[in-house]
């Protein structure tokens, strides 16, 4: 299973946005609002960072792992009992993904279209 993306909140997402130029080699690659929530993806050759506005206190950053089939995924792996699932839901972007969370982490599998 390889890594999809790190996900990291942020206080600003629009400061960041200004930011983002700056940086050779990066671009924006999605920006969307789930469940009330503004992400912004970046991508630097093979790496993605997701943004996620919001209070980084209780969940600062997750990794997410790409599945090559979600619903195969899920019907297969076995989380820890302590984690528990919310989804799977369809992004805006086409993408198929589910969190687990437990305490003050959470998980994400992620299949990419």
């Amino acid at each position: 299973m390889d890594i999809h993306h790190i996900g990291i909140v942020v206080s600003n997402i629009e400061a960041l946005k200004a930011f983002i130029p700056l940086l050779p080699e990066w671009k924006v690659e999605s920006e969307f609002s789930f469940m009330g929530e503004k992400l912004l993806f970046v991508q630097t050759h093979s790496l993605i960072i997701e943004f996620i506005e919001g209070d980084p206190t209780p969940y600062p950053f997750h990794i997410a792992y790409q599945v090559p089939n979600l619903e195969t995924h899920m019907q297969t792996w076995k989380p820890p009992a302590s984690y528990k699932p919310c989804g799977p839901f369809v992004l805006e972007n086409g993408w198929k993904t589910v969190f687990y969370s437990h305490h003050e982490d959470y998980i994400e599998f992620i299949e990419a279209t």
